[in-house]
C-alpha cells in the first residue's frame, strides 16, 4: 500500500461528513404516528374521531395543538373581563354550525368564538377589508376554514350559502353579550340623543331576542345596525368608561372601525340595494356620526344620496301608511330626520338638496316618547311637555324655513332681501319655541345643569341654528349688505350661550358626563366657526373680539381636559393656531406673521394657502396706513344686537350701508380668504367660490 493510498492521506479531508440525525418536529398525534395516518392537528383529530380513538388522541395530542389550545385559553384582547370559558373543542364548531345552522343560539356562537385566537382588531380589519375578492364559494380558501384543511373532504360542505356564511361571520366578531349589553345601553343613553334615529322599546325587544335566534334565522340588516351601535359605542366611550369595561381605549377604538366595516359589511350580504327596508335606513342615520368623527364627509354625502333614493324606492315620500301605527310613525320619523339631513348638508357644501324643496306631503311625526307608540296607538304630548321628539320636532320646524333658499332651484340665494326674509322667520320659529329651548327663559337659566337629555339636545339646535345662519348671510359680508354683519356677529357671540349655561354651576361634573361626547364634534366646529370670523372681523364696532376668544378658550380647555378622542386631537391644535394667528394679526410685525407659515402650513392646507393668507393681511395692512380712520376700540361687554337691527322698511333694496361704509378696508378682508385653511378635512365645510370676486349665484 503506498502512501497515496493510506486512510491517513490527504484525501480523507475530502471525504463528505457524516450527517447527524435530523431533530424531526413532531406534528402528529401519538394514534396518527403510530397507525401512520394523516392527522389535523386537533384535539381530538378527524382520523382519532373517524377510529374512535378520541380519549387517545387527547391524552398525547400533536405538540401544536396543545400549543393552540394554551393560546386560545390565554385572554384575547378584547375585553377580558367578560371572556366565557373555552368551549368544549369536540372538532371544528364551525363546520358544525355551517352543516346544522339551527343547532346553537347566537349567544353560544359567540362565546365559542371569544375563545378563537381569531378575534383580533388587525385580523378581523383585514378580513373584512377582502370581502370584495373573497371567494365565498370556495371552502378551501376561506379563513375561516384555513385551519381544517387537512380534514378529510367530507366534513366539509360542497357549497356554502353566502349569506349563511356573513351571518356566522360578522356574528362571531360580536363580544360577549354582558359587554354587548353595556355596548348598547351606552349608546342609547348618551349618544341616541344626537339624531334620535331608534324607536328605544322597539330596539331592546328585537335586541334581547337577539341572542336566542340560531344562526339561520339572523336578520343581516338588523345585525348591521346592531354593529354600529356598538362601534359608535366604542368609538365615543371615555376612557373611565372602558376601564370600567376591561377594555383598553385604544383597543375599544380599534374594534369601533372592525364593528363599522362589520356592519357595512352586513349590508351588502343583506342585498340592502335590492331590498329596502327602515331597518337600513335608521343604520344610514345612526352611522353618519361615524362618517363625521373620522372626516369621512365625502362617504357620507354619498351614503345620504342612497338612503334618500332608497327612503323613496318604499314609499317614504308618500303619505302612505305602514303596517300598523308604529310603523306608520317610523316612515314618517325617518323621512323628515332625512329631510334635515339633506338640507343641513346642502347648506354646508353649497349643492342642491336630493329631496326637492316643496313642501313634503308627509305629515310630521308625532309629538310623543316612545313608549306613546305601539302598533294599535300613538298618544300625543303638549308641545311644552319634555319628549323624546322634543328636539327633532324644533329641527324639522327651523329645517322647512332653512330648506326655502333652495326654491325654484337656489335662484333667490342670491337676492338680500330674500335671505333677510328667511333669516327673520328662523328667527320668529325659534322666538316660538317651547320654553325649555329658549335661551332666555328663567327656568331655563337656573336649572340648565339638571335638566339630563333636553339641555344637551338645546346646545346642539342652538349651536347648529347659529352655524347656519351665519353660512345664510356670509355671501353678503363683504359687499356689507343690510343686517348681514349684524346677523352673523349675533349669531358668532350667542354661539355658546347654552353650553355655557351647562357648565357654569359644574365645569368637573360637566365634563365628567358621559353625554359631553355627543357635544364634542359640534361644540368644536362651532369654536372653529367663531375664530374664523374673529380672524375677518377684528375690530368692527360694536364686535366683542374679548368675548368670543374667552369662548374660543373655554372649548380648547374643556376639550384638553376629557379623554379626546384622535379625530378631535388635531382640531383642538387648529384652534390655537387660528387664535395665535388672530394675536399676531393685531399686531405689525410682518416677519412674526411670517414665520407662522410652516408652523400653521398643515393647517392652511399647505404653505402656499398660508403664504397667501398672511400676504393678504400684510397688503391690507399696508392699505390701512394709506387712510386716516378713527380707531374703533374693543368692547368687553356683550352689545344689544336686537337693538341695532333696523326694520325691513329700511332697507327696500338691495344697497351697502353706510354705518359700514367707514370701516377700515383691513377690516373687510374677504371672509373666504380666512376659511381656506380650514379646508374640508378640518370641517368647516362652508362653501367657498375660488375667485373671492365671484358673482353670489355661485353660492
Amino acid at each position: 500500500m503506498t502512501a497515496s493510498d493510506s486512510p491517513s492521506s490527504g484525501n480523507v479531508a475530502s471525504r463528505p461528513k457524516q450527517r447527524k440525525p435530523a431533530n424531526r418536529r413532531t406534528l402528529s398525534c401519538y394514534p396518527c404516528r403510530k397507525h401512520k395516518l394523516k392527522c389535523d392537528r386537533q384535539i381530538p383529530c378527524q382520523s382519532c374521531i373517524r377510529y374512535q380513538r378520541e380519549d387517545q388522541c387527547k391524552e398525547n395530542p400533536a405538540p401544536s395543538a396543545s400549543a393552540r389550545v394554551a393560546l386560545r385559553q390565554s385572554p384575547p384582547s378584547i375585553a377580558p373581563g367578560y371572556l366565557p370559558e373555552s368551549p368544549n373543542p369536540e372538532g371544528d364548531y364551525i363546520l358544525e354550525i355551517l352543516s346544522s345552522p339551527t343547532k346553537y343560539s347566537i349567544e353560544q356562537l359567540v362565546e365559542f368564538c371569544q375563545a378563537s385566537t381569531r378575534l383580533d382588531p388587525a385580523y378581523s380589519m383585514m378580513f373584512l377589508q377582502s370581502r370584495f375578492t373573497l371567494p365565498v364559494l370556495l371552502p378551501h380558501s376561506l379563513p375561516i376554514l384555513s385551519e381544517t384543511r387537512g380534514n378529510s373532504s367530507s366534513s366539509i360542505p360542497r357549497s356554502i350559502d353566502s349569506k349563511l356564511f356573513w351571518k356566522l361571520q360578522l356574528t362571531s366578531l360580536l363580544p360577549p353579550r354582558k359587554l354587548c349589553d353595556k355596548l348598547v345601553s351606552y349608546y342609547i343613553v348618551n349618544i341616541d340623543l344626537i339624531y334620535h334615529a331608534l324607536h328605544i322599546p322597539t330596539f331592546q325587544l328585537q335586541y334581547d331576542g337577539f341572542w336566542s335566534l340560531n344562526a339561520a334565522e339572523i336578520d343581516l340588516i338588523w345585525l348591521a345596525l346592531l354593529l354600529t351601535i356598538i362601534s359608535l359605542a366604542a368609538l365615543m366611550s371615555p376612557k373611565e368608561y372602558m376601564e370600567m369595561l376591561a377594555m383598553e381605549n385604544s383597543i375599544g377604538r380599534d374594534w369601533a372601525h372592525v364593528w363599522h366595516q362589520a356592519s357595512r359589511q352586513a349590508l351588502y350580504a343583506g342585498e340592502y340595494e335590492l331590498k329596502p327596508t327602515l331597518t337600513q335606513l335608521q343604520v344610514f342615520l345612526c352611522t353618519q356620526i361615524y362618517w363625521l368623527e373620522t372626516k369621512q364627509h365625502e362617504v357620507l354625502n354619498s351614503a345620504l344620496g342612497q338612503a334618500v333614493r332608497n327612503a323613496q324606492a318604499i314609499g317614504l315620500d308618500k303619505n302612505r301608511p305602514g303596517k300598523n301605527r308604529l310603523d306608520t310613525e317610523l316612515r314618517r320619523r325617518i323621512w323628515w330626520e332625512l329631510i334635515v339631513d339633506d338640507c343641513y348638508q346642502a347648506m354646508c357644501l353649497g349643492r342642491p338638496p336630493l329631496i326637492h324643496p316643496s313642501s313634503s306631503e308627509v305629515p310630521k311625526p308625532v309629538h310623543c316618547n316612545d313608549v306613546d307608540v305601539t302598533e294599535t296607538s300613538i298618544t300625543p304630548r303638549p308641545i311644552e311637555e319634555i319628549t323624546d321628539m322634543s328636539a327633532s320636532t324644533a329641527h324639522i320646524e327651523v329645517y322647512i324655513i332653512f330648506r326655502r333658499i333652495f326654491e325654484d332651484n337656489g335662484s333667490y340665494a342670491s337676492s338680500y332681501e330674500y335671505v333677510r326674509s328667511i333669516d327673520r322667520q328662523i328667527q320668529d320659529v325659534v322666538s316660538r319655541f317651547p320654553w325649555y329651548f329658549q335661551t332666555n327663559n328663567e327656568f331655563n337659566v337656573c336649572h340648565a345643569s339638571s335638566m339630563n337629555v333636553i339641555t344637551w339636545q338645546h346646545s346642539l339646535l342652538h349651536i347648529g341654528i347659529c352655524l347656519q345662519r351665519i353660512r345664510l348671510n356670509r355671501p353678503f359680508l363683504h359687499a356689507r349688505i343690510g343686517e348681514s354683519w349684524i346677523v352673523c356677529a349675533k349669531a358668532a357671540q350667542d354661539m355658546f350661550v347654552p353650553y355655557r349655561r351647562m357648565r357654569e354651576n359644574n365645569v368637573v361634573g360637566f365634563l365628567r358626563s358621559q353625554r359631553f361626547t355627543s357635544l364634542e364634534y359640534q361644540v368644536y366646529t362651532a369654536a372653529v366657526a367663531v375664530a374664523a370670523f374673529l380672524l375677518v372681523e377684528r375690530s368692527l364696532p360694536g364686535l366683542s373680539s374679548q368675548l368670543m376668544i374667552q369662548d374660543i378658550q373655554m372649548v380648547i380647555s374643556d376639550l384638553e381636559q376629557v379623554d379626546l378622542r384622535p379625530m378631535l386631537a388635531d382640531g383642538v391644535k387648529v384652534l390655537r393656531k387660528m387664535l395665535d394667528l388672530f394675536e399676531q394679526d393685531q399686531g405689525k410685525d410682518s416677519l412674526a406673521r411670517a414665520s407662522l407659515v410652516k408652523e400653521i402650513a398643515s393647517v392652511f392646507g399647505g404653505e402656499e394657502l398660508a403664504k397667501k393668507y398672511l400676504k393678504r393681511s400684510d397688503d391690507d395692512m399696508t392699505s390701512s396706513t394709506q387712510v386716516t380712520r378713527t380707531p374703533q376700540p374693543l368692547t368687553t361687554r356683550e352689545p344689544d344686537f336686537e337693538r341695532s337691527i333696523p326694520p325691513s322698511t329700511e332697507h327696500p333694496s338691495i344697497e351697502v350701508d353706510n354705518f359700514f361704509m367707514t370701516i377700515d378696508d383691513f377690516t373687510s378682508m374677504d371672509f373666504e380668504v380666512a376659511l381656506d385653511m380650514l379646508s374640508f378635512d378640518q370641517w368647516l365645510d362652508y362653501p367657498i367660490p375660488e375667485d373671492t370676486g365671484a358673482p353670489l349665484e355661485q353660492w
